[in-house]
């Protein structure tokens, strides 16, 4: 390097300097620590739809982009751009210490409007976007203004613009790296959201006054011009073709607004991809964007360091946007069974390979890009704030632009697969032009082959891998019988053995089989005196729904936040009730719904539990409940979900303390693992002689309570006996269960980030001991005088009961294992259990212990004769020990209990074979062909057959 040439690295190690870009690498912090507060800020009090959180993601960037562009072009008026910056990062930090304010009267204001405007979605979504952008405009406008200004001051040397640009951007993006991680795994689960906004406000503060002390200290940007010869001659061609040169300006304009638009569609890809692979929770989003931040930040300090001196920039970023396309292509279209190994995994290590062999790839290429092609339109220094900002601007609206359209219409409508593809193929696209039409330094001979080639590998690799998307991955949780693309989930109908499954990002959320969720509405219209109103908030399979419609009531609002669950249930379930005139379904957030509607409900039903997932912790806060306490009607009644197999002793003792907090009259109610927590604000609910007369009187609810929680038609709950059995404790008992428990906010939502750290089923052995020593008498829940005996039956039922959710908890864990030991310990909690005892009797047979395994099954037939399994492997057993009359009586049983039961008919057939009725014996045959035939069980066709032959010979 000539003496003449200063080293644009010497001026950067000034000690101002370096003062400086240790602001602006803050400056970059603070602002991904804004965008994450500020998502969960709108959705609190504004919604959690898909639609909402996009409002306040296109509000962000859209004030970026606005004031990329605005103070771009205001930097070529100024000659102390630092001296600008100082001030937009004070009047950033002012603007965030009122932010928490503004969204509190930002949430009064859309509550005063919702009630007009919930039946009308285009205009509710317009208020939201007001609200949204006078809150966050102006701040994100500010922001928008630094790089800008920072490229004014800094980029100084012709040869040096790619390496100051994308240093520039690197240390800011590094910042919001940073800032990503340490908000979202340490300062909001600390100290809060408001907290950590007002934090980073002062933060903004202290950079704007630390740049103003240093700024006087700092000469006004000079210009090296580089006195290379090849430079000149550059600049006289362009000088003689005008026209071309802003033709190529305005097409590598276009190319980086799809190059914007392609980066955050594919973000919204690799949303959904991650949720077929782990279950999405608040810490999915954190290491997503600081995975892709990093990476961009390692992109654009290559593209910094290693592109300045070549020309060829244009054929650099057409081969950075085809190696994004096949890259992204290849890694979400490997074989499901790919990532096998690393599906559902609870270690952040095995997570953090999931993202990074996603995302480092196309992230570290995005963020070679961008310096890229600012250099491509940037010839001069003297433009750098004023074509950085333009640029930074297009790209950014690319992105608005890319993701509203993917997130709302490509893959809701199109799939994810066909989404998938169009990202993919505009990147490829992307990379052609630019080798066409930008490069003109590569003969055109030598890229028609190589961009055919890549042409032909993006049309062949869906084909050559043959992956379906989702489909694949969802059919792994058993035999897919259909799947949606709902706004924010995959929504998927399985079977799996004889039962049909709903399962929503492959979570569980019902079955074709009465469960426990009838209870969630049982119980509330047992314990409430006369309900007419209700809310239903989680639709599932719509059990809890379906049972209120039982009783007298006169309306019945589902609040569902996904509408194409709605067809599925049309569709694969009982959906009859559907068609009752007083149910009503409302798409919409449910928290962000009973928040602002202004109709008053005597029963609000929350059906969510799954409290991992992002967002459900918001229905467990105290900010929650006082406003859902302004919805009930006089003597209303909320019910609620508490899943103690989510929650650790504490965070039980929190939830139900900060129930308690605004509904100081409540009672706890077994439910297995998903007890049910029902306050009121001034009425303790209990059964009363009038409502539990309903059990008799009511022949639906009669009829619909021919159901135990884990046993037979002793258990069955249309008894008075076994629903008091359910009673656990009431409201003293439970203030005294919850004394100096924590109060659970929605500025400080430590459930949301605990229980995400453990997404699996805990031993609830804990939470049981603390239930246990704060039992409430049964006495205590009725109203009406018990007769002795009943009593003594509840008691011993209640007992029952709380070992059932320890006894279900070994239970599952011996599934997979078949363990023996943890199938006595799962007994010695509840040996009423029929299900319990079926599988250890199938366990000991399987190991060839039939005495055993057939005490087991007479016991699972004591406890529920109606029990087909028990009936079939009784007669099995009994078969093999030449008790043949017994095994035509058990199998017999089983036939008459499921006609449709293919193992039924088959054993019942080779019994009577034994005893010689060979007619009936193929019939019962024929029975069983025709099943296996009509569920594709070839296996089972072909014996089936066999065993026809040799009874016609």
């Amino acid at each position: 390097m000539s003496k003449s040439t200063p080293n644009p690295m010497l001026n950067i190690l000034k000690k101002q300097d370096i003062l400086a870009v240790c602001c602006f690498f803050l400056s970059g912090f603070v602002g991904l620590v804004y965008e994450i507060c500020w998502i969960r800020k709108a959705s609190v009090s504004l919604g959690s739809t898909t639609l909402a959180i996009s409002t306040v993601l296109a509000v962000f960037f859209g004030g970026l982009a606005l004031g990329s562009y605005i103070f771009g072009n205001y930097s070529q008026k100024i000659t102390r751009p630092l001296k600008v910056y100082a001030w937009l990062e004070i009047l950033v930090g002012g603007l965030a210490l009122v932010n928490p304010i503004g969204f509190d009267l930002g949430e009064g204001l859309f509550g005063l409007f919702y009630p007009w405007l919930e039946n009308h979605f285009e205009l509710l979504s317009i208020g939201r976007l007001v609200i949204v952008a006078g809150l966050l405009l102006p701040p994100c406008l500010l922001m928008g203004g630094t790089l800008p200004l920072f490229c004014k001051q800094y980029v100084r040397q012709e040869s040096k613009i790619t390496f100051s640009v994308g240093l520039l951007y690197g240390i800011n993006t590094f910042g919001a790296a940073i800032g990503c991680l340490f908000c979202g795994y340490f300062l909001i689960p600390t100290i809060g959201v408001d907290q950590t906004i007002w934090l980073g406000g002062a933060v903004n503060i202290l950079i704007g006054l630390a740049v103003l002390r240093i700024q006087t200290n700092l000469r006004t940007p000079t210009i090296s011009e580089n006195p290379s010869p090849k430079i000149h001659l550059k600049k006289q061609l362009d000088r003689l073709d005008q026209r071309h040169q802003h033709t190529r300006i305005f097409l590598v304009g276009i190319l980086f607004f799809l190059s914007g638009f392609v980066a955050l569609g594919n973000e919204i890809i690799w949303t959904r991809f991650f949720s077929l692979i782990i279950h999405n929770t608040v810490f999915t989003y954190t290491l997503t964007l600081a995975i892709t931040l990093i990476g961009i930040v390692v992109g654009s300090l290559i593209a910094a360091i290693f592109t300045d001196r070549t020309r060829r920039r244009a054929l650099l970023f057409g081969s950075v946007h085809l190696l994004t396309g096949m890259s992204i292509l290849i890694v979400l279209l490997l074989p499901a069974d790919s990532w096998k190994d690393l599906t559902d995994t609870q270690q952040a290590a095995s997570q953090i390979k999931i993202f990074l062999a996603v995302l480092l790839v196309p992230s570290l290429l995005s963020g070679m890009s961008y310096p890229l092609a600012i250099r491509m339109v940037l010839d001069t220094p003297k433009l750098a704030g004023v074509q950085v900002g333009k640029m930074t601007a297009i790209n950014t609206l690319g992105g608005i632009l890319g993701s509203l359209l993917l997130g709302f219409l490509v893959v809701p409508g199109l799939g994810l697969q066909a989404s998938l593809l169009l990202s993919t193929g505009m990147s490829v696209a992307i990379g052609a032009i630019a080798w066409l039409w930008l490069d003109r330094d590569t003969r055109l001979i030598r890229k028609i082959p190589v961009l055919a080639a890549c042409a032909l590998c993006w049309y062949f690799i869906p084909s050559i891998l043959d992956t379906q998307l989702p489909k694949d991955y969802l059919a792994a949780e058993g035999n897919l019988v259909e799947f949606r693309e709902g706004l924010r989930s995959h929504l998927a109908v399985v079977r799996a053995g004889n039962q049909t499954l709903l399962k929503i990002d492959r979570l569980w959320q019902g079955q074709d089989r009465k469960s426990h969720q009838i209870m969630a509405a049982h119980i509330p219209m047992l314990l409430h005196s006369n309900p007419k109103n209700i809310a239903v908030v989680g639709l599932g399979v719509g059990q809890t729904a379906s049972r209120f419609l039982l009783y007298p009531i006169e309306r019945l609002d589902c609040i569902e936040i996904e509408r194409e669950l709605l067809v599925l249930l049309e569709r694969h379930f009982d959906s009859r009730w559907m068609q009752d005139p007083r149910a009503h379904f409302i798409i919409e957030d449910g928290r962000n719904y009973l928040s602002h509607t202004d109709k008053t409900y005597d029963i609000i039903s929350i059906e969510v539990g799954q409290v991992f997932r992002p967002g459900l912790s918001s229905f467990y806060t105290i900010d929650f409940y006082r406003n859902i306490r302004t919805k009930l009607a006089p003597a209303g009644m909320v019910a609620q979900f508490v899943p103690i197999g989510f929650l650790d002793p504490q965070q039980f003792q929190n939830v139900i303390a900060s129930f308690l907090e605004v509904f100081p009259k409540s009672v706890l109610y077994y439910n297995t693992y998903e007890l049910l927590l029902m306050g009121s604000v001034d009425r303790e609910p209990v059964l009363t002689k009038n409502r539990l007369g309903l059990l008799d009187e009511n022949r639906a609810v009669f009829e619909d309570l021919k159901y135990a929680y884990w046993g037979g038609p002793r258990f069955w709950l249309n008894q008075p006996h076994v629903v008091l059995a359910g009673f656990l404790s009431n409201s003293q008992k439970l203030a005294e269960m919850t004394r100096g428990a924590t109060i659970y906010t929605d500025t400080l939502p430590s459930l949301e980030y605990a229980t995400a750290r453990h997404q699996q089923i805990r031993s609830p052995q804990d939470i049981l001991a603390i239930i246990h020593r704060h039992l409430s008498p049964l006495q205590a829940g009725s109203l009406q005088e018990i007769d002795e005996n009943d009593l003594n039956k509840a008691e011993e039922i209640r007992k029952h009961n709380l070992g059932e959710i320890m006894a279900t908890y070994l239970f599952q864990r011996s599934v997979t294992t078949k363990d023996i030991t943890l199938l006595s310990q799962a007994l010695s909690w509840n040996d009423w259990d029929p299900e319990i005892n079926l599988q250890m009797g199938f366990v000991l047979a399987g190991r060839g212990k039939l005495d055993e395994a057939l005490d087991y099954f007479e016991k699972t037939i004591q406890l529920d004769p109606d029990n087909i399994d028990a009936h079939i492997n009784l007669g099995v057993i009994q078969l093999e020990k030449q008790q043949t009359d017994r095994a035509v009586f058990h199998l017999t049983q089983a036939v008459q209990l499921a006609p449709e039961a293919m193992l039924a008919h088959y054993n019942l057939a080779r019994a009577l074979m034994v005893q010689g009725d060979r007619s009936k014996a193929g019939m019962h045959f024929e029975k069983a062909l025709r099943l296996a035939g009509s569920t594709g069980q070839t296996d089972w066709t072909i014996k089936i057959q066999n065993q026809i032959e040799q009874l016609r010979n």
